[in-house]
């Protein structure tokens, strides 16, 4: 987070997700490996920005940056991050049906 001494002249808004999420959307755009791809998929969802609609783009708010890079991943990637995407959210909604069902 924010240094203590700073923070009122240097306030992230959006914290620093969004930045972990740009810096390893950057790594894999650099060197193809996957476990950055992994990490940007496993985490997207829950650092937030990913089901917002951005118009900005700042030294503070890097979602907007973010989508774009991911945007320019290849065809054949973006099936991969989607089948993964969608098997992470069909997951997570069939635990919540199961603990409903349990109730």
């Amino acid at each position: 987070m924010s240094v203590g001494v700073v923070k009122s002249y240097y306030a992230s808004v959006s914290g620093y997700m969004d930045e972990l999420l740009w810096a390893a959307t950057w790594l894999y755009k650099a060197t193809d490996k996957e476990e950055y791809l992994d990490y940007v998929i496993n985490n997207a969802n829950h650092f937030g920005g990913i089901g917002w609609s951005i118009t900005e783009f700042s030294w503070d708010v890097k979602y907007a940056g973010l989508q774009l890079i991911a945007s320019q991943v290849n065809f054949l990637n973006l099936v991969s991050i989607l089948s993964k995407v969608f098997k992470k959210w069909f997951d997570t909604i069939l635990k919540s049906l199961t603990s409903l069902m349990q109730l």
